[in-house]
């Protein structure tokens, strides 16, 4: 949702990626939504959100996985 005008999400209807499948209709994608994802839980594993570090390091883990 931080490039809501974007055509490529807008089709998507700003859905997860980690939630659905190309046809489906999943949960918003929201920076909020990204750090519950079940998709992404394993990124999770050790990581303190109320450490700003920890946080970064998380996000960084999860746009590196979309980008591959």
């Amino acid at each position: 949702m931080n490039f809501p005008s974007v055509r490529l999400y807008t089709r998507k209807l700003w859905t997860c990626e980690g939630c659905i499948g190309e046809s489906d209709v999943g949960l918003r994608d929201t920076q909020h939504h990204i750090l519950i994802c079940e998709a992404y839980a394993d990124y999770r594993i050790g990581k303190d959100f109320s450490n700003d570090k920890d946080l970064v390091d998380y996000y960084r883990e999860v746009l590196k996985h979309r980008t591959e």
